[in-house]
């Protein structure tokens, strides 16, 4: 089940977007402002997707985009806007934003975001944001630790098949797993 974080001022707009995610199956919870988007991420994450609109009340949902992209595991991030600023639009897609549409579009890529939701998200982001910020050591870490997570996500977590997409056999998959409780 997907946990999804709906972030839009329009109240009909974020109900009809609630509706549709629940019957989907997934997880929803609907905030109105950015305030209240960073309040949710704190509280009730780790999300794995966020649908936001760009324009929240004189406030830009880049600010939450912002946020989310430091977390760690970043959720995708579906912006909608019916008048974003180019401005907007590039920084957006600078955090790695999935998609960006249209609202009057909305209704017809309902679809679309369910998709973007169940795919694993890219590392080249998760990447780039450590570049300049820590060394070499921990940025390989951090990125082997997505790869793993993503692979066994993909694999719904079957060690067997987690070690086929990372080349390693499925005790080291394990070996990983044991790993990554006692750092916790």
């Amino acid at each position: 089940m997907q946990h999804v974080l709906i972030v839009e001022d329009d109240p009909r707009m974020r109900s009809a977007l609630v509706r549709t995610l629940t019957a989907a199956e997934c997880e929803v919870v609907a905030t109105a402002d950015v305030q209240g988007a960073l309040a949710q991420l704190e509280q009730n994450g780790p999300f794995d997707l966020i649908v936001l609109d760009v324009c929240l009340g004189g406030r830009s949902g880049v600010e939450i985009a912002e946020v989310a992209w430091r977390l760690n595991p970043a959720p995708a991030v579906v912006a909608i806007s019916g008048r974003a600023s180019r401005g907007e639009v590039f920084r957006l897609g600078q955090l790695g934003v999935r998609a960006f549409i249209d609202k009057s579009e909305l209704v017809a890529r309902l679809d679309d975001i369910l998709e973007i939701a169940a795919q694993p998200s890219p590392l080249a982001p998760h990447v780039k944001s450590q570049v300049g910020h820590v060394g070499v050591t921990e940025t390989l870490g951090r990125v082997r630790e997505a790869m793993f997570e993503q692979a066994l996500g993909l694999s719904k977590g079957s060690c067997a098949k987690a070690g086929v997409r990372l080349g390693v056999s499925r005790q080291a998959v394990q070996q990983m797993i044991e790993r990554q409780k006692k750092d916790k």
